[in-house]
């Protein structure tokens, strides 16, 4: 095992300086058709895959479909941005505002929506909407704290989001976007 180890490190070193082993190197550098079709599907997060499983929020369509209203898909919107009549900054693919990314703990994924994954912007917005969040730290009362019962944030009643593209009683979209 030792004189592996050894042969493997030397072989690095000699390859630092130029000098290689003879390796047989396959010159056809196609790639099979299952690994591309295995890169092509992007793995959902495993937080949201548990949300999903509860069968209490909707699914990535409707949230494309939202974002798509919201945004045009720019899940990465980076700057603070406001909309019309509104002092509320808000940022990310489904235009979280900081404040409510923050309440809902969004923190936990980042600084704010426009820094998180399009997954991770879902979860935020599964609670926000549907689920609710459980806090670790905020209390509604010195009671509360000294009992240690955290402040359970209800989800939004009457969500603001991509009114023309979903239907929230169905919690179904209206129209199917393609995920960018």
């Amino acid at each position: 095992m030792l004189v592996t180890r050894l042969g493997v490190i030397a072989t690095m070193i000699l390859s630092l300086f130029g000098v290689g082993v003879e390796e047989n190197i396959p010159t056809d550098t196609t790639v099979p058709t299952q690994a591309v079709h295995a890169r092509a599907v992007s793995p959902t997060h495993p937080m949201l895959r548990t949300q999903m499983r509860t069968g209490k929020v909707p699914s990535r369509a409707f949230w494309l479909a939202v974002a798509h209203c919201e945004t045009h898909q720019e899940w990465d919107r980076g700057k603070n941005w406001t909309k019309k009549n509104s002092r509320a900054y808000v940022s990310g693919g489904l235009g979280i505002a900081n404040s409510t990314w923050q309440g809902y703990g969004g923190r936990q994924f980042a600084r704010k929506a426009a820094f998180a994954t399009k997954d991770e912007q879902m979860i935020v917005a599964n609670r926000v909407s549907f689920l609710g969040y459980q806090t670790k730290n905020v209390y509604m009362t010195l009671d509360d704290k000294l009992n240690n019962r955290p402040y359970f944030r209800p989800p939004a009643k009457t969500p603001n989001w991509g009114k023309n593209c979903v239907d929230w009683k169905t919690a179904k979209p209206l129209k199917i976007y393609v995920e960018k």
